[in-house]
């Protein structure tokens, strides 16, 4: 879990591409992915500082990763369509990219179906 840490730490001290720091994101993500074959959002970090590298295959397969484990996650879905655009796959793209648009929708319905019946509730108080 450490490395996870690690790596989500260098990533909010905004390690660029090609630095040590950015270097050693990556191998602090590698080894959480390995160490807990369980945890999607190693996977989803590993696949974010990959794509700044220009790596799509490698990021692409890293939010794949993260998908199989947690297929919900949006940021993984969101961060793949957006590799599939930049390696030239618009259909697939555009398929995830509506996966992403659909959960958003779903998230939004409930959060205003909780708050009303907060507002009801809190309404007959």
């Amino acid at each position: 879990m450490s490395a996870w840490f690690l790596g989500e730490a260098l990533s909010r001290e905004g390690a660029a591409p090609g630095t040590a720091e950015e270097k050693e994101a990556v191998e602090s993500l590698e080894d959480a992915a390995r160490l807990n074959a369980n945890a999607s959002q190693p996977r989803t970090l590993l696949g974010k500082f990959l794509m700044k590298r220009g790596d799509l295959d490698r990021a692409a397969e890293a939010f794949e990763s993260a998908l199989r484990l947690d297929p919900a996650d949006a940021s993984a879905t969101y961060q793949l369509a957006l590799a599939y655009r930049k390696k030239g796959n618009a259909k697939r793209a555009e398929e995830l990219f509506a996966k992403v648009s659909a959960a958003k929708a779903e998230a939004r319905e409930t959060f205003t179906q909780q708050n009303l019946v907060r507002i009801v509730r809190e309404g007959t108080q």
